[in-house]
């Protein structure tokens, strides 16, 4: 009972993290110490379970888990010659929360692994509605008027509420199997709504991608024209809602034009600038990378936007590379990023064999895997928590369809 209920939290709590992550508790303060609890609680199971422990053995096994473990390995070993070992040793500890959230998530059983999504999905849609009452979580976001909620940049927010949406709205919604309780629907049909609401006042020009590719996925899959028709009226009348708001539209208008201008450097923020600097880190060290979490700390040395940021921090760090793969070619070069596409293809092929299997939650999982994706062409998602349980619920499914 723990051990679930300490995922349950920690999947509820998942949007207001950057919140949470504020309490002063020393190393272990914030989500460290419910990671900490995960820890335990799973240590506790597999030494009282020895069905647990056989599980858990498969699944670290597979080559999902391997890859991964593999690459913190190799970002382990990239603390001897990364600039900042504090900082690479910092992340590394990330990465070990990771796979332990990951090998947890994939011990439960496929109602527990719904569970989760169901309760993630239902706190991002109160961390919306709080994110009318809570203050921006810093200066410049609160002058750029975008919407944001759980103390979190407003892309990095707006891309986990699509990335959960399409693992609910594709995996458990369409099955009349997976949800009968019809209150239980409502509540989920519910925060999908308020959901995509913050997801179009966050004026994140990647979310809005993401969003169109969420609705595509509906046609794409061939499954439930109902299911399809919801969903077309559901964006309608949250459309028609948002549009409400005060010079919403006109903000609405003037950042999402800016996707025909993809030549400007100011469509894209300062973000070519820092790929062009993450580029020439890659192409100095190839094979090695920079050292792991340690690009933030030498793009001021490349990147005229990294530095302008880097006057501004407290650590002197420059910006982040805003692209899964090329943060890691940087900070980890080609082995790190060979054992990294191993665990993202991974996932794919086991989604794609879960479908196959007749998994319904396979065809959410392989939608949430495809805008995780996306998100990741524009922010540095390769060590933030949400692909993580995705991959976790595919190991938990992966050993249940076996049996």
């Amino acid at each position: 009972m723990l051990f679930r209920s300490t995922l349950y939290l920690f999947a509820f709590l998942l949007p207001f993290e950057d919140i949470i992550g504020r309490v002063g508790l020393g190393f272990f303060g914030g989500v460290k110490l419910l990671g900490a609890l995960i820890a335990v609680a799973l240590t506790l199971k597999v030494l009282a379970d020895i069905g647990s422990f056989r599980a858990l053995k498969k699944n670290i096994l597979t080559p999902i888990s391997l890859s991964f473990f593999l690459f913190i390995v190799w970002s382990l070993i990239s603390v001897f010659w990364a600039p900042n070992s504090a900082w690479a040793l910092t992340k590394v500890s990330t990465y070990l929360g990771l796979f332990t959230v990951m090998q947890s998530v994939g011990l439960l059983n496929r109602g527990a692994v719904k569970r989760i999504w169901e309760l993630l999905l239902v706190g991002v849609a109160l961390s919306v509605l709080l994110g009318f009452i809570l203050p921006p979580p810093n200066e410049m976001i609160a002058a750029s008027g975008r919407f944001t909620s759980g103390g979190q940049d407003p892309n990095d927010f707006a891309n986990l509420i699509v990335v959960v949406l399409s693992v609910v709205f594709h995996g458990i919604l369409p099955f009349r199997s997976e949800i009968r309780n019809r209150l239980r629907r409502f509540v989920l049909l519910s925060s999908v709504s308020v959901s995509v609401a913050g997801g179009l006042l966050s004026l994140s020009r990647t979310a809005l991608i993401n969003l169109l590719v969420f609705v595509l996925a509906t046609v794409w899959l061939r499954r439930s024209v109902k299911s399809g028709f919801i969903l077309v009226m559901v964006m309608a009348l949250v459309s028609i809602f948002v549009l409400q708001f005060s010079d919403f539209t006109e903000r609405a208008v003037q950042r999402y034009t800016t996707l025909q201008e993809l030549h400007q450097e100011q469509t894209w923020a300062g973000r070519i600038d820092i790929w062009q600097a993450a580029v020439t880190v890659f192409t100095e060290r190839p094979l090695t990378g920079v050292g792991t979490g340690n690009f933030a700390f030498v793009s001021p040395n490349y990147s005229y936007y990294a530095a302008l940021i880097a006057a501004i921090r407290e650590d002197g760090g420059g910006g982040v590379a805003h692209n899964i793969f090329l943060s890691v070619l940087a900070e980890t070069g080609i082995i790190g990023f060979l054992f990294w596409m191993a665990l993202l293809l991974s996932a794919y092929a086991l989604a794609r064999r879960l479908i196959k299997r007749g998994e319904n939650l396979g065809y959410g999982l392989l939608v949430g895997l495809i805008t995780y994706t996306i998100a990741g062409l524009t922010l540095t998602w390769e060590y933030v928590k949400i692909p993580y349980l995705i991959f976790g619920s595919l190991l938990a499914l992966d050993v249940r369809c076996k049996r």
